[in-house]
């Protein structure tokens, strides 16, 4: 999973989620909406605006009183003759507008950095800031665009106010519960079970939540109160047909919830748009238009060879070198999940070929049957090895495309293995597709698993959970077809 870019706090406190619409598909009634409770602005000094101003440079603040983003005019670099290593240029860079980003030298050496990603010619560089010995949880982070020994641009939210925040006196236990209240599934201390510490997280098991909680120290700087310290809480949960997925900064000192981050992306309230070179028939005919695509050239019938250097064999076990005759790989899962309307809950069933060929009949049969339950006993079982072949090979299309853009090991992207590439924590997270989610359990009468996708996104080391829902009429709510949204 990726570092959120660095970007400036928000003006005044954003509010809750509101509910939804009734009668709306899956997903529309979500009520954990992304919240910043932090209040106030810090104003930058005289000198910091002195500096924005200068000849050359555009620059407009954030709200903890550093620059939100610095441009030169015209297309002009920023600062030039800088030295060609992506970091020490940003450092430098960084070092020569100790006004403008109200910086010392012994601040820009304390930047952690984060990640170098190459972009072109050049690389983005993304630096984080600590407090005493904490490190940003929000915020904090600072960005310079390098090339060819010049500074193109910088973007932050780094916080003015540097200073240690003041010592945690909330319990992991207590930041809990008060992140489990904020986001609409309250819980007692009775309910947590089995402490453990795993990649830097306290997990705790909960009775009653589906995943378990994760616990760990941050700080989060707040232009009002100075910098805080914080306890991120990550609360993954299915209760019933809205999933709930929230990573919460609680004050370690208060038990307000400070921040609130949705990782719960849903298709239908969350537009996005995804091209690729196949799809069945926007007729919804059932000829069989798919390409075969092939790893090497060579193979008979192949449309698409898709060999590339981003990652390994789609279906290697990068650890072993060796296949796992599966639709599991290094960069991505895809299993079946008929039983299950919990969208938190990773399928375990692969589809398999010993010979490694995942070229299943596609019959459009949940079409053609119009959505009749006994499609899934058939025996095509509802076309459900194609459908997991085909989410699994387009989130590895999407895995590889994304690596040429950045999205690499060192920008916290999704894979079981990093070949060394980073710490071990950002390991153990390839993006895990459940095709047919909630199939066999999801549809009438309240149709829990239809008409949706969703993603459920889980800090860097943690692994995602793409569901894929099938798609049929729903009286006085949709009137579309039966398709396999897979």
């Amino acid at each position: 999973m990726a570092v959120p870019a660095a970007g400036a706090a928000t003006a005044s406190a954003a509010q809750p989620g509101q509910p939804g619409k009734a009668g709306g598909f899956q997903g529309e009634e979500q009520r954990h909406a992304t919240k910043d409770a932090r209040k106030g602005r810090t104003t930058p000094s005289a000198r910091q605006r002195g500096a924005a101003s200068a000849p050359g440079v555009t620059a407009r603040f954030n709200d903890l009183g550093t620059p939100s983003l610095v441009t030169g005019g015209d297309g002009r670099p920023l600062a030039t003759g800088l030295p060609a290593e992506p970091e020490a240029a940003a450092r430098a860079y960084l070092r020569s507008q100790s006004e403008l980003f109200a910086l010392s030298d012994a601040d820009v050496d304390a930047l952690e950095l984060v990640s170098v990603t190459p972009i072109g010619d050049g690389a983005s560089v993304l630096l984080r800031q600590s407090f005493g010995a904490l490190r940003a949880g929000v915020d904090g982070l600072v960005t310079v665009g390098v090339r060819d020994g010049q500074a193109q641009f910088a973007s932050s939210s780094l916080a003015a106010d540097r200073g240690a925040p003041a010592e945690a006196t909330l319990s992991e236990t207590q930041a809990i519960l008060a992140a489990a209240q904020d986001a609409g599934r309250p819980l007692s201390a009775a309910q947590l079970t089995g402490r453990r510490e795993a990649n830097g997280w306290s997990v705790f098991d909960a009775r009653g939540i589906t995943d378990a909680i994760r616990v760990r120290s941050l700080a989060v700087p707040t232009p009002a109160d100075g910098v805080r310290a914080a306890l991120e809480v990550l609360l993954i949960d299915n209760q019933g047909a809205e999933p709930l997925g929230v990573s919460s900064f609680v004050d370690a000192r208060t038990g307000e919830v400070l921040v609130r981050e949705d990782i719960v992306d849903h298709l239908a309230d969350n537009p996005t748009w995804s091209a690729f070179t196949n799809a069945p028939p926007l007729d919804y005919a059932s000829s069989d238009t798919r390409e075969l695509w092939c790893w090497n050239p060579g193979a008979p019938g192949c449309d698409r060879v898709v060999r590339n250097p981003s990652s390994p064999e789609w279906d290697l076990d990068a650890r072993t070198n060796q296949p796992t005759f599966l639709t599991k790989g290094n960069n991505a899962r895809a299993t079946e999940k008929w039983l299950s309307n919990n969208s938190a809950e990773q399928g375990i069933n692969y589809s398999r070929s010993d010979t490694r060929d995942y070229t299943y009949p596609w019959t459009n049969q949940w079409f053609e049957q119009g959505c009749a339950p006994d499609t899934f006993t058939s025996a095509r079982r509802n076309d459900i090895d194609a459908s997991t072949a085909n989410l699994f090979a387009m989130h590895n299309r999407m895995h590889d495309w994304s690596y040429k853009l950045g999205f690499t090991e060192t920008a916290y992207n999704m894979q079981e293995f990093n070949f060394g590439r980073g710490p071990a924590d950002r390991e153990n997270d390839p993006e895990h597709g459940n095709s047919q989610a909630g199939g066999i359990v999801g549809g009438p009468p309240t149709f829990a698993s239809r008409d949706n996708a969703n993603q459920v996104t889980p800090p860097d080391g943690v692994a995602a959970t793409t569901n894929m829902y099938l798609w049929q009429p729903i009286a006085c709510a949709l009137c579309g077809p039966c398709v396999d949204g897979d």
